[in-house]
């Protein structure tokens, strides 16, 4: 879960409130990086990198989300 800024009555900002890039990057393991991806995208996240191949036999894709939080999106390839 990623909680959205004050959601806990604290004063936490998420990174895009305060004009800067997130320290951290979510990786979320998913059965379609493609799809996962397209469907970010279309909700409003900023691309990264395009899902591609890896050697060592992963796919991935990064974004960044409206708020601002980096995700790298990991699919197991086969």
């Amino acid at each position: 879960m990623v909680a959205l800024e004050g959601i806990h009555g604290d004063d936490a900002k998420a990174p895009a409130s305060e004009n800067r890039s997130s320290t951290m990057e979510i990786q979320l393991l998913v059965a379609s990086a493609d799809e996962t991806f397209d469907r970010a995208i279309d909700a409003g996240a900023e691309a990264g990198r395009a899902p591609h191949d890896t050697p060592w036999g992963m796919r991935y894709a990064t974004l960044t989300d409206p708020e601002g939080y980096r995700w790298l999106i990991a699919q197991v390839s086969r």
